[in-house]
């Protein structure tokens, strides 16, 4: 076996694993399709042993190549970071791929990621939102460097770190006479209720707490995506249950009002996760540390003080 391997052709390796299509992998690395045929076919007479199935138009790992994959990116992460290894802290440069499940991606990562590229004016941030299900695939899949999910998610390639806990609370419309009421599970249950979609994070903690409470309810509508179930809330047309952090902007400035009933199972986690054998750059390093350093504001969203309060002193819940 030569191993005499160069980073051209593990570069080339990677972009048709990724892409499972030779010329799509040539147009992404400005080269011709012939120069990235033979650079595939040198690597694989290099380690004799195919890497790929050809099925069907498209090329597919085979075991050999899912071993070698994994490897080859580290390598290439590894050797894109060289820029940065003898330069201060405050001139680390670079581009990470985040990925996020919804919540997390609207409503808490933009203000970590402002802080962030202030801080390191030479960092490029990328952020991909999308289900934590969806998330967890980019990871594995090496679409992403690092994704931030909401719930317990498990997976023998995935290294996860607690990140930071949050509530769902009740909300209505201003305008509501279940506002300032002692609400029961019956009261609930004659309700309409606007809800995330299945599937989401957010409406499985919801589903799991009440199912014991509810039995039977009418869900008026189904939405994908949080802030239109506040927004449908706000104009009076149900009911719901909501991410605090989510909600406490439009609760904050009157246009939702938080109901007055509680389940302590109404709490979940959220999670850092990134891929077990993903190399870990300097720049993504400090991102990780920072958005751990950063979940202080949001745990004061979480004990119902304003976003801007000094936690020192005694306040009264904003809402």
């Amino acid at each position: 076996m030569n191993a005499c391997i160069t980073l051209r052709q593990l570069e080339v390796f990677v972009a048709v694993a990724n892409e499972q299509h030779l010329t799509r992998a040539a147009e992404g690395l400005y080269i011709s399709q012939a120069a990235a045929s033979l650079s595939l076919a040198e690597l694989e007479n290099q380690l004799e042993r195919k890497l790929f199935d050809r099925i069907g138009g498209r090329m597919h790992l085979n075991n050999q190549g899912k071993r070698l994959y994994e490897r080859a990116v580290d390598i290439l992460d590894r050797m894109h970071d060289l820029p940065s290894v003898l330069q201060e802290d405050s001139a680390l440069s670079g581009k990470i791929h985040i990925g996020s499940s919804c919540t997390i991606g609207n409503y808490i990562l933009p203000q970590i990621i402002a802080g962030f590229v202030q801080d390191f004016p030479h960092s490029q941030l990328e952020l991909s939102i999308t289900s934590t299900e969806n998330a967890v695939k980019q990871l594995l899949n090496n679409d992403v460097d690092v994704a931030f999910i909401e719930g317990n998610y498990e997976h023998k390639q995935i290294l996860k770190q607690h990140w930071m806990e949050e509530c769902l609370i009740f909300i209505a419309s201003p305008d509501s006479e279940l506002v300032n009421r002692k609400l029961t599970t019956e009261i609930l249950r004659t309700q309409h209720w606007i809800l995330r979609n299945r599937g989401s994070n957010t409406r499985a903690v919801f589903d799991k707490a009440m199912e014991c409470c509810l039995g039977d309810f009418a869900v008026r509508l189904e939405l994908d995506h949080t802030q239109a179930v506040i927004n449908a809330v706000a104009a009076g047309l149900g009911i719901s249950c909501v991410s605090r952090i989510a909600a406490q902007p439009d609760l904050l400035s009157g246009k939702l009002k938080k109901l007055d009933f509680r389940l302590s199972a109404m709490k979940r986690s959220m999670y850092v996760v990134m891929h077990r054998n993903k190399y870990v750059s300097a720049l993504l390093q400090q991102f990780i540390d920072y958005s751990q350093r950063s979940t202080f504001h949001f745990t004061c969203i979480e004990r119902g003080l304003h976003p801007l309060c000094d936690c020192k002193d005694q306040q009264q819940e904003a809402i």
